[in-house]
């Protein structure tokens, strides 16, 4: 899974906005050491991030905060 469809990235965040945030929470988390969640040939966080997000094994999770954070299934 090299490349990812937007509409697949679009249907699982659920809007462009929302997919930002997802995308660089869990970039972030990624360049912190944070193992991925899928199997891949990308080495690069921000493609990992996205391909993670395509796949659905990471979502946005609700906290008490105002920042989100990115909740491993």
């Amino acid at each position: 899974m090299s490349r990812v469809s937007t509409e697949k990235l679009m249907e699982q965040s659920g809007g462009k906005y929302t997919l930002l945030e997802m995308a660089f929470q869990r970039t972030r988390q990624l360049n912190n050491g944070v193992l991925q969640t899928i199997r891949t040939s990308s080495k690069k966080n921000g493609m990992i991030a996205l391909q993670e997000i395509a796949a659905g094994t990471v979502r946005l999770a609700a906290d008490e905060e105002d920042e989100p954070e990115i909740a491993e299934e």
